[in-house]
């Protein structure tokens, strides 16, 4: 079967998207399917030389125009939605939303609680795929990973805040208001004036305003440091090496960064959305409310100081990690095409 995945990330990003379709690619290819990662048709070669027999897309409504387009060619569609597709665009542009939901033949969340946030009459169409998480070992090779820059001197910011004798607190994600980026360097500014909290935050600005922010939260806090964007190996380098992560997003759609902290089993703390409590549980207690400085400090504080606080986390997140399988991911993967495929006889 010949697949084509659709992201509107483009070749290069680091975006999430384009990181689940590659790996989309690879359980493909690993089945024995041939598959082609593109950012529309348009690139595609010429039906007549490699005849798609199924789209993933990734986005409905930044997907609009290939699920369109697939449709019209009758081409069975598994639509992937994402975190803005839910809490932004289904209000802001609630015809293409909508539009892109009745082209599917399969909808794809990417974590349990994705039901609330979509019209009933979609449901029947609705399967969960948790991102899957393969790590290396640490010290292993990054040769595969042509784009990579090479690794941090040993004197880089990060080593030396990593084996500095604080409490170093991962945040990855990049600076944009989704991300409510810098709630966690507000928080940890009113900590006691004794913590040793040091914010650790990873993560590309979408604009030279987002940059220049990040710089002044700098000059004025003293436990937060902006690392920019990293790589993947400097990424899971800091997820090892910290004692915390927070994800802080007003909306989400399933993040990946949360299945790898849990099969690392790195504590997090969580904004109370339908995205993070659909991969940690309604009930885990690390949530805090979305958007609440004085919520998030507290918890904070609480695990700096409360080491059977932080252990139950990490208990709590470690066994989250079995649901983060490439094993479970690719079967469901498969699944929802064979699905697609059938139901668009």
């Amino acid at each position: 079967m010949n697949v084509l995945v659709i992201t509107p990330a483009a070749s290069g990003s680091r975006a999430g998207n384009r990181a689940t379709a590659l790996r989309y690619r690879q359980w493909l290819l690993d089945a024995g399917h041939a598959c082609r990662v593109e950012t529309g048709f348009e690139p595609c070669p010429d039906p007549n030389e490699w005849q798609v027999d199924c789209v993933i897309v990734l986005h409905a409504v930044r997907g609009r125009y290939a699920l369109a387009e697939a449709k019209r060619r009758g081409i069975p569609i598994v639509l992937v939605l994402t975190g803005t597709d839910y809490y932004r665009f289904q209000f802001t542009q609630a015809a293409d939303f909508a539009a892109s939901l009745e082209a599917a033949n399969v909808l794809v969340s990417l974590h349990d609680l994705a039901y609330r946030s979509i019209p009933e009459r979609f449901h029947s169409k609705l399967v969960v795929i948790k991102q899957a998480v393969a790590f290396k070992e640490e010290g292993s090779s990054n040769a595969d990973d042509a784009s990579a820059p090479p690794e941090p001197p040993d004197d880089s910011l990060l080593s030396r805040l990593l084996t500095s004798p604080v409490f170093p607190i991962a945040v990855i994600g990049h600076l944009r208001a989704e991300k409510d980026p810098f709630i966690t360097a507000r928080a940890a500014h009113l900590l006691p004036v004794g913590s040793g909290i040091q914010v650790l935050h990873a993560g590309a600005a979408h604009s030279r305003e987002w940059a220049a922010q990040a710089r002044t939260e700098m000059t004025r806090n003293v436990r937060y440091h902006w690392l920019g964007e990293l790589n993947r190996h400097d990424t899971q380098h800091l997820l090892r090496q910290a004692r915390l992560m927070v994800i802080s997003s007003v909306m989400e759609g399933g993040a990946n960064i949360v299945s790898e902290a849990c099969v690392l089993g790195l504590p997090i703390l969580a904004s109370n959305i339908d995205g993070n409590m659909g991969l940690l549980g309604s009930d885990y207690p690390g949530l805090f409310e979305v958007g609440n400085v004085d919520a998030l400090r507290a918890q904070l504080h609480r695990c700096e100081t409360d080491p059977d606080y932080l252990t139950r986390l990490r208990e709590l997140c470690q066994r989250r990690g079995s649901h983060f399988s490439p094993a479970l991911e690719s079967a469901g993967l498969l699944d929802s095409i064979a699905r697609a495929c059938s139901v668009s006889k």
